[in-house]
């Protein structure tokens, strides 16, 4: 039968791989590993003392063995898929998965558009580069705002996107209201605006605050367009104001401090949810002139 010495060091050579393997743990000091070393300190320091029992002798050899404390240690003790498990999450979910929701949203409106005519390619191309857009600000939302080099580029490519879809938006209106005719000066327009904000952009200037300078020419000459129309009972006219008034609430959900904060969303969430409803209301618009040929939606006679 074994002496209590020899006992106490068969056990100090079965531990001692353990205090080998937990000093080299990649977990910081203070979590699972020092709670780990704390307990085979205390067991050690009972094994030098000889006070150890038969029952924390066969806890010891049942935990510990010759593999130290991987037996018992937690999932969490050594993670070996950090790297992966970081990449699968988003950087900023709510805004990502509301940009998501408005791409696909305008993806499946794109879809329902009436076809047939030049004006309904505008409309459609407006449609179709917004759902581009949203989609694209879903990856950065989610994955290109983490990472420093790419932040800045990806950011002036999706807002030089959105400056193409008010051009599109600038060239329907034109159109379904004045004819093609009509449509040089508010081109004129259109082309100061992009090239502004194309210059900016190239410069690592490229903000909201720089698209709403740059593109508030453009947006007058929409909403000025739209309002003429509809004093002239333009059919369509009263639901591309509300349209665009909808468009107009939801961009103030992130250029007012705490607006959006009152419906409990982050600014940029808030206003991708306001733009579901915005692109909703414009599809409506575009929707209920489809029945119209281009002659019956114009106002040239009455210029």
């Amino acid at each position: 039968m074994a002496t209590p010495f020899v006992a106490a060091r068969q056990l100090q050579d079965e531990a001692r791989p353990t205090t080998q393997k937990l000093r080299h743990c990649p977990l910081p000091t203070g979590g699972l590993v020092s709670s780990c070393s704390v307990e085979a300190r205390d067991f050690g320091d009972a094994r030098a003392s000889g006070h150890q029992d038969q029952g924390s002798v066969a806890f010891l050899r049942q935990g510990v063995g010759r593999e130290g404390f991987q037996q018992k240690a937690p999932r969490g003790c050594c993670i070996r898929h950090r790297a992966t498990y970081r990449a699968l999450v988003l950087v900023q979910p709510m805004p990502s998965l509301t940009d998501l929701a408005l791409g696909l949203v305008t993806l499946y409106l794109v879809r329902r558009l009436p076809r047939g005519g030049e004006v309904s390619r505008y409309w459609r191309a407006a449609f179709a580069w917004a759902a581009g857009t949203a989609l694209a600000g879903a990856v950065y939302h989610g994955v290109f705002v983490g990472i420093p080099r790419v932040n800045h580029v990806s950011w002036a490519v999706m807002s030089s996107m959105v400056v193409v879809v008010v051009s599109y938006l600038l060239a329907a209106s034109v159109v379904q209201v004045l004819g093609r005719s009509r449509a040089v000066v508010f081109w004129l327009l259109r082309s100061v605006g992009l090239v502004a904000y194309v210059v900016l952009a190239a410069t690592g200037h490229a903000s909201i605050t720089a698209i709403m300078w740059c593109e508030s020419l453009t947006m007058a000459s929409v909403l000025g367009l739209w309002i003429w129309a509809w004093l002239r009972d333009h059919p369509m006219g009263r639901p591309m104001l509300v349209a665009i008034g909808a468009s107009i609430a939801a961009a103030m959900l992130r250029l007012v401090p705490g607006a959006a904060a009152l419906a409990g969303l982050d600014p940029d969430s808030g206003y991708h949810l306001g733009q579901i409803g915005g692109m909703v209301l414009l599809y409506h618009a575009v929707a209920s002139a489809s029945g119209r040929s281009d002659a019956t939606g114009r106002l040239t006679q009455a210029v």
